[in-house]
């Protein structure tokens, strides 16, 4: 197994940790396309959710559905419907915008909500985050 995209997705981890910011994303980028060109889905998959999370953080709402899209078509690929489901299911109450509101909230006013509420669960010194919907019973 080729693990250059692997650990392309730690070296962005890494640079998050020490807030190298151009680091980080060139590092997703890559991991996403070495991973993607090699076939490994559930590792593009990963990186793309990764990515996403690293820019929602950021405030880049765009790029984080962009990226959550590509994770949700790598996921699709290597064959995790469930895992589809729960990102797709995520995209919706988390990121898109419903149509019947109003609403002009940011994505990062979104997520923060979601944490405060408890939709989303954070470890809290990583920031790893992810709707509570995913923890297990």
């Amino acid at each position: 197994m080729n693990l250059a995209g692997p650990v392309q997705l730690l070296k962005a981890e890494a640079a998050i940790f020490v807030r190298k910011s151009k680091v980080a994303e060139i590092a997703f980028e890559n991991a996403v396309s070495i991973c993607r060109s090699g076939e490994f889905h559930q590792f593009a998959g990963l990186a793309s959710e990764r990515y996403a999370i690293y820019l929602i953080e950021s405030g880049d709402s765009f790029g984080a559905k962009v990226q959550m899209s590509h994770a949700i078509e790598y996921y699709g690929q290597w064959g995790a419907t469930r895992k589809v489901q729960l990102l797709q299911d995520w995209l919706k109450t988390s990121i898109v915008r419903n149509n019947n509101s109003s609403s002009t909230d940011s994505l990062d006013d979104k997520y923060n909500k979601a944490v405060a509420t408890g939709r989303m669960a954070c470890a809290t010194e990583t920031r790893n985050c992810v709707p509570t919907s995913w923890k297990a019973g």
